[in-house]
């Protein structure tokens, strides 16, 4: 009997978000991005859950956009120059960092629950650390296809 795959999900709420946030299904949806894309464990990352003034100057700090965005993926793994961790440490893929306004906006403009959108966000940035790219036509729609099993999985019914 094959073992699952360990991953080690954190979730950190900044305290300027004054909302309820579903931490338990924010890990869940992370949990079923790895299993679902066959991630080898161990693994560990992080989803950060902000405020619109502070994803804002992350986009313009590290994508060089003066403007708000719903999530950032920061993936430690890029490129082909990796560092080699020592065994006993658990490699750490990323941090997703989710502004919990516009989870609120993009909801309501949706029709469905906050929590959705919050799960969404999180499957998109957990994609984005797995390697996954929405830039280009053809590999937009390779992430949407993985993000799609994910919410399906999740018995969400969201469109996107």
């Amino acid at each position: 009997m094959t073992e699952e795959p360990t991953y080690y999900i954190t979730v950190e709420i900044s305290p300027e978000v004054t909302g309820s946030v579903p931490v338990e299904d924010l890990i869940r949806a992370a949990r079923t991005v790895l299993s679902l894309e066959n991630a080898a464990g161990p693994l560990e990352l992080s989803v950060v859950i902000t405020d619109a003034e502070t994803i804002r100057g992350m986009n313009r700090t590290y994508r060089s956009l003066d403007a708000p965005t719903d999530v950032l993926a920061f993936a430690m793994r890029e490129g082909t120059d990796r560092f080699v961790l020592p065994t006993a440490l658990i490699p750490y893929l990323g941090d997703v960092v989710i502004s919990y306004p516009n989870a609120v906006e993009q909801s309501q403009l949706g029709g469905h629950p906050v929590r959705d959108e919050l799960m969404l966000l999180t499957v998109h940035g957990v994609l984005h650390l797995l390697g996954y790219d929405d830039q280009e036509k053809a590999a937009r729609q390779r992430m949407w296809a993985a993000q799609g099993r994910a919410l399906r999985a999740l018995g969400l019914s969201l469109q996107v």
